[in-house]
């Protein structure tokens, strides 16, 4: 409802404010002394009675605070002993509660219209809060996870010390009934040193001093055999490279020349015949003439495709009228 304006009869009379105190005087005194501001109060005061006996637009705002508050106080009683491992539960939690209470406040001081206006405002801002106590109780989460798999971890190695220690302490029983029997016999021979016992250790004391020797004589033997594996070593890798540098094929075969012309005979032969002639034909040029007859037995060297005369031996040569 506006508010009421004093007519006055006759002439109309107005009013100049240099200030909005003076402005807001001026109304008030108008709903004062009129009858029609006595109406508007009543009617503003009853509304805001209703609204202030209902406040149904701050239940739910207050109910989503009430509920983050509770789960605080349960998540706080829960995570509480983890401030024996230095984790601060008590102090995240009080700014969580603190901003909490402070919306609360807000919610206190805000009319309907202004809840409307900020509704977007202190939406974000709740959930903010809420998201900021789910982070927190996440992270307690991970720190209690961390801690039981840490408690797992050191109760399997308390299990484990445990039966290392049990296999301990058989160990020293063992030696110490083994320590006792060796201290009776000790007491026994010390008692008891006749010669038997005395020839029995100058035996073993010979025989250990033998066995020394033979020791030392092994050694010395097992150094000699690698001095000649490195020499038989270093002879087999000058025989490879050797190997290596001869690795060709050697073929025996029969080399008949007859009128300027070149037989091979050799019935295994898997070679390239008329590269072989070439080769063989230019290598006995230079020995023989074309009109002579020549039978010759020879090794040749094929090596990589190419061909070599290693010796050869002449069996037979003369004119062609022979």
């Amino acid at each position: 409802m506006p508010p009421p304006r004093r007519k006055y009869l006759g002439v109309a009379q107005t009013s100049t404010f240099d200030s909005h105190k003076k402005v807001v005087d001026h109304v008030k005194e108008i709903h004062k002394t009129t009858l029609l501001g006595l109406i508007y109060r009543q009617d503003s005061r009853r509304a805001e009675d209703l609204l202030f006996k209902r406040d149904s637009y701050k239940v739910k705002p207050y109910r989503k605070l009430d509920r983050l508050i509770n789960e605080l106080t349960h998540a706080e009683e829960k995570y509480l002993p983890l401030t024996e491992h230095e984790y601060s539960v008590k102090q995240v939690f009080a700014q969580s509660r603190q901003s909490i209470l402070q919306l609360q406040e807000n919610f206190k001081m805000f009319t309907q219209h202004q809840l409307s206006l900020n509704q977007t405002i202190m939406n974000k801002k709740v959930l903010a809060e809420k998201e900021k106590v789910a982070t927190t109780i996440e992270n307690l989460c991970k720190e209690v996870a961390n801690l039981k798999s840490e408690l797992i971890k050191n109760n399997k190695q308390i299990e484990s010390l445990n039966e290392r220690h049990k296999k301990l302490l058989n160990s020293y029983g063992s030696l110490l009934n083994n320590h006792t029997v060796l201290k009776e016999d000790y007491v026994a021979l010390s008692e008891n040193n006749s010669d038997y016992y005395a020839e029995r250790c100058y035996l073993l004391v010979q025989e250990n001093s033998e066995l020394v020797k033979r020791n030392l004589e092994l050694f010395e033997e097992i150094e000699w055999l690698h001095k000649e594996i490195r020499t038989l070593y270093d002879e087999i890798e000058k025989l490879k490279k050797r190997n290596e540098s001869l690795s060709c094929l050697l073929i025996p075969m029969w080399i008949i020349g007859y009128d300027s012309q070149i037989y091979v005979l050799h019935p295994l032969l898997e070679l390239n015949i008329r590269t072989l002639r070439e080769e063989l034909g230019r290598a006995f040029q230079s020995s023989y003439s074309e009109e002579s007859t020549f039978l010759l037995f020879g090794v040749i060297a094929v090596k990589k495709g190419s061909i070599a005369i290693l010796c050869e031996i002449e069996v037979y040569t003369g004119s062609p009228e022979l």
